[in-house]
């Protein structure tokens, strides 16, 4: 059997801000600290299972040294 995973925008997101803390060797722990998100609320965006706000996308884009447009650059609805 085969499954197909839908990729919806909010894993996409999730899944580029982990590639990008990832990167970096930021913990998700000071990725939360350094960009005031709650790191539960931080942990589900990265599994895609939240959508969060355009300030909360600002706040991360801003910890990690990017932009907003960095973090959703190949998400399409």
């Amino acid at each position: 059997m085969t499954y197909y995973i839908e990729r919806t925008p909010a894993l996409m997101t999730g899944a580029r801000i982990r590639e990008l803390r990832d990167r970096t060797g930021t913990s998700r722990k000071r990725l939360a600290l350094s960009s005031d998100t709650n790191i539960t609320h931080l942990a589900r965006i990265e599994r895609g299972t939240a959508n969060p706000s355009l300030g909360t996308l600002a706040r991360i884009a801003d910890a990690l040294d990017t932009s907003v447009a960095d973090l959703v650059r190949d998400v399409r609805s």
